[in-house]
């Protein structure tokens, strides 16, 4: 489940930091509206993946569920709010997703040896870049 469910906790932060724009906004309307259809989304997902492919498929299912979520609530985000998210983001975003489809991809065929030199490859560009952001707050 959690192999399969990483690539969409990516898009459910992505895809919250939008929504809360629309509580922001004081939009309860179209913001009820999308919780409840995403919730809607959710309860299908989970019932045909559960029954097609077992918890794995639970996995699967919360990855869809939030990457469908990120598109409803990003249409919303650009066309109701005139908003559009950063390029900066949407590469982040990117990198991340593509990052998590080949762990969790090469998790189920070879085991944690790819995403774990992944992992050490990563760990210090990411402390490195934190570190150096937190530094130029500082100096502001």
């Amino acid at each position: 489940f959690i192999v399969s469910a990483v690539v969409g906790t990516i898009f459910r932060a992505i895809s919250w930091c939008m929504a809360y724009v629309i509580l922001a906004r004081g939009d309860g309307k179209i913001y009820l509206l999308t919780e409840s259809t995403s919730a809607i989304i959710c309860i299908i997902l989970n019932i045909v993946a559960y029954n097609i492919w077992g918890l794995d498929g639970l996995g699967y299912a919360y990855a869809v569920w939030y990457m469908i979520y990120a598109l409803i609530i990003g249409v919303i985000y650009h066309y109701r709010y005139k908003l559009n998210l950063g390029k900066g983001i949407i590469r982040l975003s990117m990198l991340a997703t593509l990052i998590a489809l080949i762990c969790s991809i090469s998790y189920t065929l070879w085991g944690w040896i790819i995403p774990a030199i992944i992992g050490i490859v990563i760990l210090p560009i990411a402390i490195k870049r934190i570190l150096r952001k937190k530094a130029l707050r500082v100096q502001h």
